[in-house]
């Protein structure tokens, strides 16, 4: 791995004691959002679901094969629904192939008004009636879902939803889909803790810090070419960790002039010194995770010198 060498700032103490609350962390990280859906989203998030969920060390789903037309239904039909907002890219894509298909004969009820309800439906093909207090107030078809708040908080349906022709549909489960968004939270949640620990600038820093400092990491996405840190022209204190993805290291030194580092390395300097050696170019699609040196002083209670 490569391990460049960082200045220890004279200032950071490694039992440095916090004088703020510890944040909430691996709990809080499903109400934490997940998508650029705004304040009124995040703060909505966790209220709605109204039992708990215990993520599990190893998530076991029962993936359904499907061809990229399939797919290409149910993202058309889940993309602008409130309960597929709050997922990551990682988090979507298994709640995709998690998804199983069900065949519905015609005038058949999907959905019972005021029954118990806890699942999203996607349309494949057919047309789905919305029934309220028997009156047709709205149809869905293909391309288009329903059910994504019975996700979120299993609950009695408002309206009756019956199949109008023969309908195929693909659907998941809310103990399933509130698994798959706890589960991968709280592992990359980890792994980020994981990451931080092995960089020696914070390996002797108490465990709640590091903990801090992993919920603080900004991800920043590059493509292949992409100038990510440079020796002449970077002048922001802050250090890049390589979370997928390669770079090539260019530096002054004759004997590794030039090198690749991948996932877990680390580059940049978090204060002002001569350090700044490297020059760091995206290979491909390049994600790092980021933290500023006036971040570090705040999670550390420092000033910022």
């Amino acid at each position: 791995m490569f391990s460049y060498a960082f200045p220890m700032c004279s200032t950071i103490e490694p039992n440095i004691s916090l004088t703020y609350p510890m944040e909430s962390r691996v709990v809080n990280d499903i109400k934490r959002s997940q998508s650029d859906v705004g304040e009124q989203v995040r703060q909505r998030r966790f209220s709605v679901s109204a039992e708990s969920i215990q993520p599990k060390d190893h998530l076991i789903l029962d993936i359904v094969h499907k061809s990229s037309h399939e797919e290409a239904v149910i993202r058309a039909a889940t993309f602008d629904h409130f309960a597929f907002m709050l997922l990551n890219p990682d988090q979507y894509e298994q709640v995709v192939q998690a998804m199983s298909k069900k065949g519905v004969p015609k005038h058949s009820i999907i959905t019972q008004q005021g029954d118990y309800a806890d699942r999203f439906y996607s349309v494949q093909s057919g047309v789905v009636d919305c029934l309220l207090d028997g009156v047709k107030v709205g149809q869905h078809t293909a391309d288009e879902g329903f059910g994504d708040l019975s996700l979120l908080h299993s609950g009695r349906s408002p309206m009756s939803y019956v199949a109008a022709t023969d309908v195929v549909l693909w659907e998941i489960d809310s103990v399933t889909f509130r698994m798959i968004m706890v589960t991968q939270s709280v592992h990359q949640c980890q792994r980020l803790r994981e990451l931080v620990s092995k960089i020696p600038l914070f390996s002797t820093l108490a465990q709640d810090d590091r903990y801090r400092i992993a919920d603080a990491l900004r991800k920043v996405e590059y493509q292949g070419g992409d100038v990510v840190f440079c020796r002449a022209k970077s002048d922001e204190n802050a250090i890049y960790i390589i979370n997928q993805g390669t770079a090539i290291v260019t530096s002054n030194d004759k004997e590794y002039s030039e090198y690749m580092i991948t996932e877990g390395d680390y580059f940049g300097a978090l204060i002002d010194d001569d350090a700044r050696q490297v020059t760091v170019i995206a290979q491909g699609p390049l994600c790092c995770l980021t933290l500023c040196y006036k971040t570090l002083c705040r999670i550390l209670g420092l000033a910022n010198v």
